[in-house]
């Protein structure tokens, strides 16, 4: 995903509408999409992902969220998890979706354990960013973590939730492709 339709510059992350299955706004538009490059081109859910940075990860979990069928796994970079951005004013289709001061300042609607239970997931967050704040309080030091300003924290096994904390970054958390295409077993 490249940009969002929006004058704004952000996904529909906010809507009833993109946060329900098939309930119209910016999630069925894309899903509409991978539906028929898979139909067209082959494949299937376990070989579709979906990732982004920013107001593209925040789509990416609204997408596993609301179809977590059609998706193996999601990678957020500095993002926030499905339905956490709900604002009810929002609908779909407004030039500047809707903003939740809530969620954004570190406050999510769902545990780590409930979102890991949708679909395979990745997060990077970096502990400075103050766009939207970094809200991961029990990361444990592994010797996995990529660089040594990051931590990575396991939900269970890492089968399903691992995470990475990066120290002092802000918002942009650099994208670690090789790390992500091993999560992604590609």
């Amino acid at each position: 995903m490249r940009s969002s339709p929006s004058s704004g510059g952000c996904w529909d992350v906010a809507s009833k509408a993109s946060l329900t299955h098939n309930g119209g706004g910016d999630s069925q538009t894309i899903i509409n999409m991978v539906k028929y490059a898979v139909d067209n081109y082959g494949g299937g859910p376990d070989r579709v992902y979906a990732t982004g940075t920013s107001s593209g990860a925040m789509i990416a979990n609204v997408l596993v969220g609301a179809y977590p069928n059609m998706f193996k796994a999601v990678t957020a970079y500095s993002g926030v998890p499905d339905g956490s951005f709900y604002v009810s004013s929002a609908t779909a289709g407004m030039a500047n979706p809707g903003w939740s001061n809530k969620c954004a300042n570190g406050q999510p609607s769902k545990t780590a354990q409930a979102w890991g239970d949708l679909v395979r997931v990745m997060i990077w967050h970096g502990t400075a960013d103050t766009t939207l704040k970094y809200f991961n309080s029990k990361a444990v030091n592994l010797t996995g973590a990529p660089e040594s300003a990051y931590t990575e924290s396991i939900c269970g096994d890492g089968a399903k939730l691992v995470g990475f904390s990066a120290q002092g970054v802000g918002h942009n958390v650099p994208v670690h492709e090789s790390i992500k295409l091993a999560y992604y077993d590609l």
